[in-house]
């Protein structure tokens, strides 16, 4: 009789250091089903002694287990093994950070420069097609005209990364 409560316990211990390794290892979820196969088997065992231990275990395991997880995710960040394992947070925005200076890269339109700039159509525009316009070589649209190779152009409108043009006369 005294087999199936140490069963019981040992089980019951072993799932919640499995549930603990599994906060800690990525494991895909296989050491979750190993932990709560342990606790299944725990309770199985306790319920050979009587269905009142088994359901005292149950409440115990229901109490024990969301804590085991709730202190691994709080104590964890603050051991070695933590900080390898999870990132830092951002720098606090109101702790006297300031703003850069320039806007991030993204936010530049590239193409902004070239309002009002001429150039030479490299590849017939009908109406999009490429030019190169300062010596580089552009995807440009017209405004629906067709427009020759090695006509001259001018650019009207950038609108993002798209570049109007319309022939140089017009």
């Amino acid at each position: 009789m005294e087999t199936w409560l140490i069963w019981a316990l040992v089980l019951f211990l072993a799932g919640l250091i499995v549930t603990l390794a599994e906060v800690v290892l990525p494991s895909g979820g296989l050491l979750a089903a190993v932990a709560v196969l342990c606790l299944l088997g725990s309770l199985a065992c306790a319920y050979q002694l009587s269905g009142w231990i088994a359901v005292a275990l149950l409440l115990v395991e229901g109490v024990c287990v969301p804590a085991v997880i709730i202190l691994a995710f709080k104590f964890l960040p603050k051991t070695s093994v933590g900080k390898n394992l999870l990132l830092e947070p951002p720098p606090d925005e109101s702790a006297g950070t300031t703003a850069p200076e320039t806007p991030p890269p993204w936010t530049v339109n590239e193409y902004a420069g070239l309002l009002h700039k001429e150039g030479v159509v490299v590849a017939q525009l009908r109406p999009s097609g490429t030019a190169e316009i300062d010596g580089r070589r552009l995807s440009v649209i017209s405004d629906g005209q067709l427009i020759p190779q090695g006509s001259r152009i001018r650019v009207i409108r950038v609108e993002g990364n798209r570049i109007v043009v319309e022939p140089v006369g017009a």
